[in-house]
């Protein structure tokens, strides 16, 4: 079991939480889409939820923290947070949302 601190520090280097809001944002956009062509009830709904989530997301990071540290040894967090900062990571990660954009393109 790690720390709930050297699991913030895995998590800042990994910069998960900026991924995962990318990949989310990307879902809702897309069944918006999905469903403005369809239903235009559904759709409105789904942008409601869309508005919602970031403060129940901002929430989450706290219990990420927590989840991390009991699935993960501080030793593992540290060769976690070397991973992540391989340049060509971190360069895969800030284009999460131009890759996405670029594959929404070609689906929607």
């Amino acid at each position: 079991m790690g720390s709930e601190e050297k699991a913030k520090a895995f998590l800042e280097a990994s910069e998960a939480s900026n991924h995962y809001a990318t990949v989310i944002d990307f879902s809702f956009n897309y069944f918006v889409k999905k469903a403005e062509a369809m239903d235009s009830q559904v759709a409105e709904g789904l942008k409601k939820i869309k508005d919602a989530y970031p403060e129940e997301f901002a929430k989450s990071i706290g219990i990420a923290e927590e989840v991390y540290s009991e699935m993960f040894t501080d030793e593992e967090l540290d060769e976690l947070i070397v991973i992540h900062n391989n340049p060509v990571l971190k360069k895969l990660r800030n284009s999460t949302a131009q890759l996405m954009d670029k594959i929404s393109a070609k689906i929607i």
